[in-house]
């Protein structure tokens, strides 16, 4: 018999559990990191670097290898290679004791330990990331911290699992998130597989859907061209009113009866110029936006705009910056307003062609020692070019390095407002069941060895107002509705949609214009 009064190791330890018999079985349970997880291929925020193939300009020129390579610290000692220093065996041992006991108390008094649905592979995925976390994680965790993390991790049992669903592999899910995003910081998280494939899909610019940009109200704001609502006649300015029979009145409502599988249908009923239109069914695909565009601003000068630093962003900046230079271009502006960063060898590829050789780029540091820094490679081919950044507060990561780096190594060229703030760095560890832990590691540095990371609430850990940041040399402070109205533009013209009324006008974008014309 099984009941919360008569709980022991044992219990969890049963045939049911993988026919585990004994306290070191626990231990390698406990402290033994699965070998997907270890293994496990960095992406989002922080991706280790790698040669990469990237086009010069034209059509037919051949590839070369990216301006930049990975200097390990020879010091510095991999924190996989050592036990998890603060997360201890006991706590461990009593969480998973409290999961035995929430199915037990769920199963009744007659249940015995085979009765369980708890499985070896489930505790295995949770001590194996928890271990993780304590390994890698950017500061050391403190015990009492994790005395904390053990107690909401049981709650999250308590309340979410449900023996008539054996729903362990859901709970287990939340369970991991909460020790993740709860004890540590805001960009800390734990996917389950629909979570990390919108991931992969939000860094690759896709995402299944009808292709249809929303105003708040569901009117369509933009259509994109080539997509599922263009094909089936939807126009900007129609109002969507139904999705598959149901009223919808706000563009939330509508993106989560439209996003799904691709190849399936819905059917959507618009309001065209006051005319409630026959319900349009359209097949959902896939959708690619924009995330580079490029044109001459000036006589001379050559614009790039770049909506987040994919994998393959390098390369397309790269071949436009060339491209631009064939047509005239002999000073670039790279903006990167609003855009929330994305993969470090992309930025550290860009940076390594305005630079000349064996600067440094950016260097990465774990509990105030250097993992690694990312260092030019030969001089970059932008190098003569005279260069501004536009930045503002929606620029984070990965677009605060570009604007850093630059800064400190080319001078007073960023123009705009005070970036996000976001000088920490993560690592994205997905499993073989298409999960996957995202985990700030490290905090990383400027050529100058600068740290950008603004102050947080202790307390809420909210963002703290005017702390971290780059701050732009050129300092232009827009009102909110400013700002807004400049990026809805700018985003219009990147997508190749019409213009929403009169232009607007762009400080930011004048003040780097007249900048580069002295």
């Amino acid at each position: 018999m099984i009941n919360r009064a008569s709980l022991v190791l044992a219990i969890f330890l049963a045939p049911r559990l993988a026919a585990a018999g004994s306290l070191a079985d626990l231990r390698e349970l406990s402290f033994g990191v699965p070998a997907e997880l270890a293994a496990g291929t960095p992406a989002g925020n922080m991706v280790p670097s790698r040669g990469l193939a990237v086009p010069p300009s034209g059509e037919g020129v051949p590839f070369f290898a990216t301006g930049f390579k990975q200097v390990p610290n020879p010091d510095y000692t991999d924190p996989n290679r050592l036990p998890p220093p603060n997360l201890k065996e006991s706590q461990l041992e009593a969480l998973i004791k409290r999961m035995v006991g929430i199915e037990a108390a769920q199963l009744g008094p007659k249940a015995k330990p085979s009765d369980l649905s708890l499985t070896r592979e489930d505790v295995m995925r949770l001590a194996g990331n928890l271990a993780i976390i304590d390994r890698n994680y950017v500061d050391a965790i403190p015990a009492g911290v994790w005395d904390q993390a053990v107690k909401d991790m049981g709650d999250v049992a308590a309340k979410e699992f449900d023996a008539k669903k054996k729903n362990w592999e859901t709970t287990v899910n939340s369970m991991i998130n909460t020790a993740a995003s709860k004890i540590l910081d805001p960009f800390s998280t734990y996917w389950n597989k629909d979570e990390f494939k919108r991931f992969q899909d939000q860094m690759n610019n896709s995402f299944v859907g009808i292709g249809a940009i929303l105003k708040e109200d569901g009117t369509i704001d933009i259509v994109i061209p080539g997509g599922p609502a263009d094909k089936a006649g939807l126009k900007a300015g129609d109002k969507i009113v139904s999705v598959d029979g149901t009223a919808v009145g706000t563009a939330e409502e509508v993106i989560k009866k439209t996003l799904g599988k691709e190849g399936t249908q819905v059917k959507i009923v618009v309001v065209r110029a006051g005319n409630t239109l026959p319900a349009a069914t359209i097949t959902r695909g896939q959708v690619q936006t924009k995330n580079v565009y490029s044109k001459l601003a000036a006589p001379g000068v050559g614009y790039v705009y770049l909506g987040q630093f994919s994998p393959e962003s390098d390369k397309e900046i790269i071949a436009v910056i060339g491209k631009l230079r064939e047509k005239g271009a002999k000073k670039v502006i790279i903006d990167v307003r609003g855009n929330p960063g994305g993969t470090v060898d992309s930025v550290s590829s860009i940076l390594s062609e305005f630079m000349k050789d064996k600067q440094r780029i950016v260097s990465f540091k774990r509990q105030g020692k250097v993992m690694w820094e990312n260092v030019t490679d030969g001089d970059g081919r932008f190098l003569s070019m005279p260069l501004m950044v536009l930045v503002n507060g929606g620029s984070a990561s990965a677009s605060e390095i570009l604007a850093g780096a630059i800064q400190d190594v080319r001078g007073p060229v960023v123009v705009g407002s005070r970036s996000y703030g976001k000088g920490s760095m993560q690592t994205i560890m997905p499993d073989n069941e298409g999960r996957a832990l995202k985990l700030t590691i490290g905090r990383w540095y400027t050529p100058r060895d600068r740290n950008i990371d603004a102050q947080r609430d202790p307390k809420t850990r909210e963002k703290v107002k005017d702390t971290g940041g780059v701050v732009p040399d050129h300092l232009i402070v827009l009102t909110e509705e400013a700002e807004r109205a400049i990026m809805k533009q700018l985003f219009r013209e990147v997508q190749g949609a019409s213009p929403d009324g009169p232009a607007v006008a762009d400080p930011v974008l004048q003040k780097a214009l007249e900048l580069l014309a002295r």
